[in-house]
C-alpha cells in the first residue's frame, strides 16, 4: 500500500514537471505586442522563440573605422535579451506608429523591433517572423558604436 502511494506521488510529480517544462513550448501568442512582452519577461520562452542558428550582425571599432562582424548564434551560446521597455509590470505603455490613419497594422507575418538612440550611436534591430503560428526572432543587428 505504501509503495503504491509513493508510485502515485512520483507519477504526479513527474507529470507536473513535464507540464511546466512544455508549457512554454506549446504557448502560442498571435498578437505581436503580447508576444514581445512575454519574449522579454520569460528567458525559456525567449530561447524557444529564436530561430537557430541566428544571424547576428554587429560592428566593432577598428583603426580603419567600424568593421562589420557576422556571427551565427546557437542555442548553446544564446544570451537572454533584456529590455526595460518590455519588462514593465504596472503603469505600462507602448508607443505605436502606424503607416495609416486607421491605426491598424498591415496583415504581415514579419515585424522589426528597432531601438534607435538620439545622438548617442545606439541602434539595434530585431527581426521577427511568424512561422506556423509562432513568432520567432530570425535576425539580430547591433550597430551601436
Amino acid at each position: 500500500m505504501c509503495l503504491k502511494r509513493i508510485f502515485i506521488a512520483l507519477v504526479f510529480i513527474f507529470s507536473s514537471v513535464s507540464y511546466s517544462v512544455n508549457a512554454e513550448e506549446s504557448l502560442k501568442i498571435e498578437d505581436f505586442s503580447t508576444f514581445i512582452r512575454y519574449f522579454y519577461s520569460n528567458a525559456k520562452f525567449q530561447s524557444l522563440h529564436v530561430q537557430y542558428p541566428l544571424a547576428k550582425t554587429s560592428y566593432e571599432d577598428s583603426v580603419n573605422g567600424p568593421t562589420e562582424v557576422k556571427k551565427n548564434l546557437t542555442k548553446e551560446n544564446w544570451v537572454t535579451l533584456t529590455s526595460k521597455s518590455f519588462s514593465c509590470t504596472e503603469n505600462c505603455y507602448d508607443v505605436f506608429i502606424y503607416d495609416k490613419f486607421s491605426g491598424v497594422d498591415s496583415e504581415s507575418n514579419e515585424r522589426v523591433l528597432s531601438y534607435k538612440g538620439v545622438d548617442n550611436g545606439i541602434y539595434e534591430a530585431l527581426y521577427f517572423r511568424k512561422i506556423n503560428g509562432d513568432w520567432f526572432l530570425v535576425k539580430y543587428v547591433v550597430s551601436s558604436i
